[in-house]
């Protein structure tokens, strides 16, 4: 069974609680299992709302909090301070990149480590020294126990014209320009495989349809809506970056892997692939949006029947 580390910005867009609600009911089922909940943002009360999140669908675990300089989305807190004070999330204590040196150096077999954010813990956690977790440094600490690393990131749209049409095919992606000091660092330092899962493959993937307005997702979704209901419009669905994300790492058949290459982020952001040598590869579509959007649901639709 795969042991997995889920790594999220939570608080701002609303794909991160389905990611949570991925992997927990995918542990449910025995296809996983989960091993923690880190998280990468500065955002106040983002712990708070990941421990909320998973205490409500049945995880109990403590969820660390970044300490670290804001990066620009840091500023912005759609959901998280709500969730947390609705039902009664908890800050931890615990510094997520020790929290993750902890887990890591711990890890009786290698995990797979899920990043739905900016790539910001994970580069402070490549950098850190060894310490009385471990005497490892992080990227050292990181090749002995890592397996791979799954990341919503990136756009290689451009790759695929059969499949992805439109303005954003050469748009840099949100997560790698929160934090592209972070994205550089992290894509030229690691040195386990890493698969990104790029804007495209859940861009037009719309999930959550099986939400009740009196449950946390259902409350979160509507709170995201109302926030920002100048730019997103309709009913209470979302795009699927990052379940896609956590399903794919978790061995779901819910999208294609590409050949292994190198993959470069550049100084605005934009990521790019030279297929040959190298340990990284990247995702893309399989399926049609509607059958990977009902595989998505059909998990929700677990974890909902059970509150």
């Amino acid at each position: 069974m795969k042991k997995i580390i889920i790594d999220t910005d939570i608080g701002v867009d609303f794909d991160d609680v389905l990611a949570l609600m991925t992997g927990i009911a995918l542990q449910n089922k025995g296809v996983i299992g989960l091993d923690g909940v880190s998280v990468g943002t500065a955002r106040e009360n983002a712990s708070a709302c990941a421990s909320a999140v998973c205490d409500y669908y049945g995880f109990k675990t403590d969820v660390p909090v970044f300490h670290s300089e804001k990066i620009p989305c840091d500023n912005t807190n759609v959901y998280a301070t709500a969730v947390a004070e609705k039902f009664n999330g908890v800050n931890g204590e615990e510094d997520t990149v020790r929290f993750l040196r902890r887990k890591l150096a711990a890890a009786e077999d290698k995990v797979t480590f899920v990043c739905i954010g900016p790539l910001s813990a994970v580069s402070r956690l490549i950098d850190s020294d060894g310490d009385d977790i471990s005497p490892l440094m992080g990227n050292d600490l990181i090749s002995e126990k890592v397996e791979r690393f799954y990341c919503m990131a990136g756009n290689f749209s451009y790759l695929h014209p059969e499949l992805y049409t439109g303005k954003f095919n050469y748009v840099p992606e949100w997560n790698v320009v929160q934090d592209i000091k972070a994205a550089q660092n992290f894509i030229n330092k690691v040195r386990v495989p890493v698969t990104l899962v790029p804007f495209e493959v859940g861009g037009k993937v719309l999930s959550g349809a099986t939400l009740p307005e009196n449950s946390l997702a259902g409350f979160t979704i509507r709170h995201f809506y109302k926030t920002n209901y100048k730019e997103f419009p309709g009913c209470f669905l979302r795009q699927s970056w990052d379940p896609i994300t956590v399903a794919l790492a978790s061995g779901l058949d819910i999208a294609e892997v590409s050949e292994n290459g190198t993959i470069t982020i550049a100084d605005d952001g934009k990521t790019d692939f030279i297929p040959g040598k190298g340990n990284h590869s990247y995702a893309f579509s399989k399926y049609d949006e509607k059958t990977v959007a009902d595989m998505l649901d059909s998990l929700y639709a677990e974890l909902v029947g059970k509150k």
